[in-house]
């Protein structure tokens, strides 16, 4: 299995490392499906969206090829089942669900593999029929006219309120037209072969990077083993989502251990073992937001809210002892450049064009709090590794620390860093 490496160099921005270390040993025969047995032939007959069954067979072996070249797992990962999903314009994606766990989404039209995970469940695993997908943490299943998310529990959206949804699908669509995987493409429509498949990942392969300051541990190993609630500070309030919260107590929680260890203080951080003690981090940042973090009703965030309640924290709670500043900003998320600094920013997602400088837009779910910022879809997450216009990023989630993702949208950013 490959494994990307990441270090970190010395400008821009984002997140993550595609795979681990050496090189892939591959053969272009070693995933061939066999056409005719009962595996294969289940397993094709749920690709409804493809009517060519060649082609169904190319994107089988596509789909392995790629858990053995990318995915964690030393060759014991296989496709266990296959579900179709919509965007909200109609376009489709193919979801593998893989044993003994993991999953990846694929987008049909562009041949990008968009969204995949080696150590976390499918998130639509309980789920059959009407599922929809919206990029970065929008997983619904429809029913009576009604979106709702299969692990946020109290993210429901009536379908006449999906505006926002159907605009966010039709930028990651067309962008992923733009940026088209054409090798992929072609492979499975039978134009070219495995190995030279392989070995135009292989060249989208190994990114090293290098900080003038080198930290005291790394994003990969801090963000990645925080897998349970408890340990990455995650708490919920009311009906209100507080995942911008959440991303920015592991951004904090990571600075103090990698740079500055008076940033957070041990009543919040259990640095002996690198993880948060708890939600106590992330309720004192809602506190600094203003909100109650025991109330109703906390309201969503946005790059520019989240980075006010960060500057809040370091002025009245944080005893850090260098210059810290908080830079935001809102477009195409692209930060390779922090990333490679092991600066790890929050990517915010599902956002509509802000309207006016307060980055308080027109359309978000109908649900606009007191100070701009929106609730329901208005998803957070900290990004630590990248490679090419895929992501590493933690959901703040229990059991989703390490999710692969291609995030062709537009949205905001949050960058917390030191001069």
């Amino acid at each position: 299995m490959k494994k990307l490496l990441i270090s970190v160099f010395a400008c821009g921005l984002v997140v993550l490392t595609l795979m681990g270390a050496g090189k892939v040993q591959v053969s272009a025969k070693v995933f061939e499906f066999d056409e005719n047995s009962s595996k294969t032939l289940e397993l094709s007959s749920n690709l409804t969206a493809m009517k060519n069954e060649v082609e169904k067979i190319n994107l089988l072996n596509l789909v392995q090829s790629h858990i053995e070249f990318a995915m964690e797992g030393d060759g014991q990962r296989n496709i266990n089942s296959i579900k179709e999903l919509k965007d909200f314009v109609g376009s489709t994606y193919t979801l593998f669900e893989l044993n003994p766990i993991g999953y990846i989404i694929y987008h049909n039209d562009s041949g990008i593999m968009f969204e995949y995970a080696s150590k976390s469940k499918s998130p639509y695993v309980n789920y059959n029929e009407n599922l929809y997908y919206g990029g970065m943490k929008n997983y619904f299943y429809k029913e009576n006219d009604i979106y709702y998310n299969t692990l946020i529990e109290n993210e429901i959206v009536p379908e006449k309120e999906s505006s926002y949804l159907k605009e966010n699908s039709s930028i990651i669509y067309n962008r992923n037209l733009d940026l088209p995987n054409q090798n992929n493409l072609d492979f499975v429509c039978g134009k070219t072969d495995m190995s030279y498949v392989l070995s135009s990942w292989e060249d989208e392969g190994e990114l090293v990077a290098y900080a003038n300051v080198q930290p005291k541990i790394s994003m990969e190993s801090f963000f990645k083993p925080l897998t349970s609630s408890y340990d990455i500070g995650y708490t919920t309030v009311g009906n209100s989502g507080v995942c911008g919260y959440i991303a920015a107590n592991l951004v904090l929680a990571y600075n103090a251990l990698a740079y500055d260890t008076f940033l957070v203080f041990d009543k919040y951080l259990d640095k002996t073992n690198r993880t948060l003690k708890g939600s106590a981090l992330t309720r004192e940042l809602i506190r600094q937001h203003g909100k109650d973090p025991d109330g109703d009703s906390i309201g969503g965030t946005t790059a520019d809210s989240m980075g006010d309640c960060v500057r809040n924290y370091l002025k009245n709670v944080s005893g850090g002892t260098k210059s810290w500043k908080v830079t935001t900003w809102w477009g195409i998320i692209n930060s390779t450049g922090a990333i490679s600094k092991n600066q790890p920013p929050i990517l915010f997602g599902n956002m509509i064009s802000p309207s006016t400088s307060s980055n308080t837009s027109t359309v978000m779910n109908n649900t606009l709090s007191d100070d701009g910022a929106y609730g329901g879809s208005n998803h957070a997450v900290v990004a630590y590794g990248y490679s090419n216009s895929n992501y590493r990023v933690h959901y703040g989630w229990s059991g989703y620390s390490d999710v692969i993702l291609n995030y062709n949208a537009i949205g905001g950013t949050m960058i917390l860093s030191f001069f």
